[in-house]
């Protein structure tokens, strides 16, 4: 399985690594970090990019993420995928999936719920 996007949820080494990171892109607006051996919890809202039949990018990937409740990603715009070399850059692809990365830390997932939110467009009603 491959993936292209990365949310950081476990390492403190480095600014651009800790917890609620966009590898390599963005780091947290703050740490919302609890106590070691307590339950975290984030909501991420994970826009896919768009391209078109040319294969151009029409719209690049954003995250929003809460952790713990506390916003630290607003609409974030990644600049392709989050790449452990190089800088990012985007090629076509269709649906991946979305990885959480921990560093062999010790994990237990309680709960999670994916949902794909087909994108709609507004219906204008003029009168």
């Amino acid at each position: 399985m491959k993936y292209r996007y990365w949310i950081r949820w476990d390492n403190p080494t480095y600014v651009n690594g800790q917890a609620g990171s966009i590898y390599k892109q963005h780091i947290p607006l703050v740490n919302a970090s609890l106590g070691p051996g307590q339950w975290q919890t984030y909501d991420i809202v994970f826009m896919a990019p768009l391209f078109g039949s040319d294969g151009r990018l029409t719209r690049p990937a954003t995250f929003t993420v809460f952790h713990n409740g506390i916003l630290i990603q607003n609409n974030v715009t990644v600049q392709g995928p989050t790449e452990f070399i190089g800088k990012p850059n985007y090629r076509t692809h269709g649906d991946l999936p979305l990885a959480l990365q921990d560093h062999d830390s010790p994990v237990a997932l309680s709960q999670y719920l994916a949902t794909q939110i087909i994108e709609t467009f507004p219906l204008i009603i003029l009168s």
